[in-house]
């Protein structure tokens, strides 16, 4: 499949899967959230690549502050803190024009991706 195909269709599985950050993809287009599963699904293809998508690359401004503490000496909490809060507003008014709704403070993301994705799928189902 192409690589447009892969990243539309990595949209669909994160807004699905909340919790999941990277997606793998086989030559034919299946997908797995375990590298080593697409890898010996691809063995019984003759295309034998495997490609890896991540949340971010497909769903800009989708960070979530967890994502960034791997950057400890490059980052301070501060930053953290602040890059967190402008992705939750991203995140919010996204919700927002997808749902017509304002996002909840208790709200998770994963929620409100899941959401928006849904929302989005239903304005594309019903043009």
């Amino acid at each position: 499949m192409s690589k447009k195909a892969n990243e539309e269709r990595a949209k669909e599985i994160f807004g699905a899967y909340g919790n999941k950050d990277v997606v793998y993809f086989s030559g034919d287009g299946s997908a797995f959230f375990s590298e080593s599963d697409c890898i010996n699904h691809a063995k019984t293809l003759d295309d034998k690549g495997v490609s890896q998508l991540t949340r971010v690359e497909v769903m800009p401004g989708t960070t979530d502050a967890e994502e960034l503490d791997g950057d400890d000496d490059l980052i301070t909490q501060e930053q953290k803190d602040e890059l967190a809060k402008q992705a939750r507003a991203i995140l919010e008014a996204e919700y927002l024009e997808a749902t017509g709704k304002e996002a909840g403070p208790d709200q998770k993301d994963a929620t409100l991706k899941t959401a928006i994705t849904k929302a989005n799928k239903a304005k594309i189902a019903g043009e």
